[in-house]
């Protein structure tokens, strides 16, 4: 169990790049619609600015320049914030056009309307950009997913909806179990979370055994507990080397690349966690996991 599940995981860590791709396009779609909406919305405010200070038509690249470099210092914690704030982008056209603070309250007055409609739009396209890249991420999820089960088990249409139906009732019948645990007993918390990892281990074995081993091999050959540890071990492991990775990628590269990256490898180990009790009991019930033994050794006596 412990060999063959680690054993998957850098078998199917090559996909890594296929989850990175679909990643990267969700980005690609992302950044376009921010850089076109950027441009508008800078073209617009020139306009608008054109009117009221001199020369400002012939500053359009500069003003989309700075605007482009006055988001990427954005703290991204609270960036949605401070974009919907008019003061923002009422101090950067002040800071830009060299203003004094009568005339930038002059402008900023004058322009509210404006700028207002410049904050939604921003806003909406930071919103876009968020949400192509979250369906890149579910893209290279469920792609990705594709390639790991062809390399580990072969599942059905009826058989991945019955599983995934299964697998949402019980584990949310395992959590409210370890829950009630937790809140009925003081020193629960140690005890709760060991007989979640237990029945977590059997309710993935046994789901994986209603799939591929009833009327194959019998029952208890799949529920032992030796599975069931090691299963959460490989689990144990998997993760711990995926962490592992995803912390050599941040010291030799920077901090974009690594959560790119480190998104890739974690939806590696997931997908991998969540198919190894599959692949344990796939192969049991198809005899994949017999020894081979040496033949016998050729008799030459006549």
């Amino acid at each position: 169990m412990l060999r063959g599940a680690v054993g998957n995981y850098f078998k199917c860590l090559v996909y890594v790049f296929v989850a990175l791709g679909c990643i990267m396009l969700g980005a690609l779609f992302g950044l376009s619609v921010l850089w076109e909406t950027l441009s508008a919305q800078a073209a617009l405010l020139s306009g608008e600015i054109g009117e009221l200070v001199p020369d400002a038509q012939t500053q359009v690249d500069e003003l989309l320049v700075a605007l482009l470099s006055a988001v990427r210092k954005l703290d991204w914690s609270n960036a949605v914030d401070t974009i919907l704030s008019t003061d923002w982008l009422s101090d950067l056209l002040a800071e830009f056009f060299r203003l004094s603070e009568t005339a930038s309250a002059e402008l900023s007055a004058r322009l509210g309307e404006t700028l207002q409609e410049v904050s939604a739009a921003l806003t909406a396209a930071v919103v876009l950009f968020a949400l192509f890249v979250a369906f890149g991420v579910m893209l290279g999820y469920l792609v990705t997913n594709y390639f790991v089960r062809r390399v580990t088990v072969r599942r059905g249409f009826r058989r991945f909806w019955l599983y995934t139906v299964a697998d949402a009732a019980i584990s949310a019948t395992i959590v409210a179990f370890t829950l009630w645990l937790l809140a009925v007993w003081d020193p629960g918390v140690l005890i709760s979370s060991a007989v979640g990892i237990l029945l977590s281990g059997f309710v993935a074995l046994f789901e994986a055994y209603l799939l591929y081993g009833r009327g194959k091999i019998a029952l208890r050959s799949v529920m032992t507990l030796k599975n069931c540890l090691m299963l959460f071990v490989s689990q144990v492991c998997i993760y711990l080397m995926s962490a592992f990775l995803v912390l050599l990628i941040l010291l030799v590269t920077n901090a974009v690349v690594t959560i790119a990256l480190g998104t890739s490898v974690m939806t590696i180990a997931l997908l991998v966690v969540n198919v190894n009790a599959e692949w344990f009991v796939y192969r049991r019930a198809n005899g994949l996991d017999r020894e081979l033994h040496a033949l016998p050794a050729p008799d030459f006596r006549q």
